[in-house]
This record gives structure tokens, C-alpha cells and sequence, in this order.
């Protein structure tokens, strides 16, 4: 993604957001074969990708200072699920 430079896909124009990652992730990623999810950059993004994988079936969970979303593995103790 490249936000100041034309692309030829419309897609492809402009930052990552959320409508951006709706439509991109579900036929690039294999969601079901991600072990841990390591969220990262602005907020809102970062909750956009929050939101999106849960809707995906992906459990939410937290890890400070990053936001971690896993499936299949146990929290760890102390570390909320």
C-alpha cells in the first residue's frame, strides 16, 4: 500500500484502513492457520484489526503493550485471554 503514489488498482491507493482490511485479509491470510496475531501500528487501525479478526473467530485477548489475538493456545498465567 502505498498512500502517496497512483496505483492501478484502486485498492491499492491510499493507507491500509479498516474497510482496506476487511476486504484484503480474508483472501490473503488463511485466518484459521494463524497461531498468534501481533497487532501494530495507529490506533485505529489496530482496533479496526481488533474487531475484524474477532468477527473472523479469532479470540480476543491482550498482551502490553501490543494486542494479541490467539486461537487454540492457553493464556498464559497472569496474562488475560
Amino acid at each position: 500500500m502505498l498512500s502517496r503514489e497512483a496505483q492501478e488498482v484502486e485498492l491499492f491507493n491510499g493507507r491500509l484502513d479498516a474497510a482496506k482490511l476487511r476486504t484484503l485479509l480474508p483472501v490473503t491470510v488463511d485466518v484459521e492457520a494463524v497461531d498468534h496475531w501481533w497487532l501494530c501500528g495507529p490506533f485505529g487501525l489496530v482496533e479496526a484489526g481488533i474487531g475484524l479478526l474477532t468477527e473472523l473467530g479469532v479470540p480476543r485477548g491482550a498482551h502490553p503493550p501490543r494486542a494479541v489475538l490467539r486461537r487454540g493456545h492457553p493464556a498464559r498465567p497472569g496474562h488475560p485471554r
